[in-house]
């Protein structure tokens, strides 16, 4: 595990350097026009992303140092039959069994909907039809917990993308396209 963390990191961190480089050459916004340039949001991404892969390698290494620290102090100490089993059933809870492969077809499905629904009935009503039906397929149980993280998300996606960066949304035909044109 110590190996594989430390190889993502790493990886992590070279690449969002190399391609944070190349998004840094991208135009900028216009002066005043409050909008943001075509390297923003890579820029944005990938420093998030560097950030992140910093955090593991902190992370997985502080964690190693521990296990190496605890290894250590029971070395000293006599083996008991406890432990040993603790250590098999440890075992058991870090490599769960697949529960509901079904479901991966199911939202496989939902997405394959989502895109062709988009052109027909727009980015805001097919994309809370999306997020509705995908909590509900990956267990989220109240409905009101699935409409406010429907709405809160949309909402979200809305605002970031064709508020603040701009970005041309599908609006949909006919009178999905006129709706549209009151939430963005």
């Amino acid at each position: 595990m110590f190996v594989h963390n430390m190889i993502l990191s790493v990886v992590t961190i070279v690449f969002s350097i190399v391609f944070l480089i190349y998004a840094n050459t991208l135009p900028e916004g216009r002066p005043g026009s409050g909008t943001w340039g075509p390297g923003a949001w890579p820029a944005l991404m990938l420093s998030l992303l560097l950030v992140m892969g910093i955090l593991l390698l902190i992370k997985t290494v502080f964690r190693r140092k521990k296990e190496q620290t605890e290894d250590q102090e029971t070395d000293h100490e006599p083996a008991h039959i406890e432990s040993t089993q603790s250590e098999h059933v440890e075992t058991e809870i870090l490599e769960p069994d697949v529960v509901y492969p079904s479901r991966y077809w199911v939202i496989f499905g939902l997405i394959i909907l989502y895109t062709f629904l988009m052109g027909y009935i727009g980015f805001a009503l097919s994309t809370l039809l999306f997020i509705f039906f995908a909590t509900k397929v990956m267990g989220m149980q109240k409905w009101l917990s699935s409409l406010m993280t429907t709405v809160i998300s949309t909402g979200a996606i809305i605002f970031i993308f064709a508020n603040l960066l701009s970005v041309p949304l599908p609006r949909g035909i006919g009178l999905f396209r006129e709706l549209s044109f009151l939430i963005y």
